[in-house]
């Protein structure tokens, strides 16, 4: 039952956006009592956690096949996994940068993701740098930022130029980096 659900609700975000997932919706998708999915997730807010846990571990466990020799080619490979995963998983990945809960800790599955991130960032820009995580953090927030704005129009030139203004960016970051090494 409580995979149903959570297909489900993926489902109805995937047609409809997150606004309309509602327990009343799920339950008649599933074809179930409403009550049912309270005995499941007691609130949405529980059900969008565990999905936004779920969100995370997916895109961990592809940036784990992520194999390079090259650290620079790996960090590319990742960031370029993490745009096609909005791409290509949107209703879990807009889950993953919206679903915020300020009584609840971060989740596990989104701190391994960033600890990923940092571990591809550590051989470019030395694994002794005591601001890794806030490199981490940046190229993050740069990443979703980029994500964000095409998502809403803001970029000149749409998806191509996007595409071309993330390989920029990235790019920019590992020479910066580099240089700082």
């Amino acid at each position: 039952m409580r995979a149903a659900i959570l297909d489900a609700s993926l489902t109805i975000a995937a047609k409809d956006g997150w606004t309309a997932v509602t327990m009343r919706r799920i339950a008649e998708h599933i074809e179930y009592s409403p009550a049912t999915l309270y005995a499941y997730f007691p609130a949405k807010q529980d059900l969008l956690a565990v999905l936004a846990r779920l969100a995370f571990a997916t895109l961990g466990d592809r940036l784990a096949r992520v194999q390079d020799p090259s650290p620079e080619r790996r960090l590319r490979l990742m960031t370029a996994l993490i745009w096609d995963f909005a791409r290509t998983d949107r209703p879990l990945y807009e889950l993953m940068v919206t679903e915020t809960d300020s009584d609840r800790p971060v989740p596990p599955e989104a701190m391994a993701v960033m600890g990923q991130l940092r571990d591809g960032i550590a051989p470019i820009a030395g694994a002794a740098r005591n601001d890794l995580d806030d490199l981490t953090d940046m190229l993050w927030a740069s990443i979703t930022g980029l994500i964000a704005q095409t998502r809403l129009g803001r970029i000149a030139g749409g998806g191509p130029r996007a595409h071309h203004l993330f390989d920029r960016l990235v790019g920019a970051q590992i020479a910066t980096w580099r240089l700082r090494s």
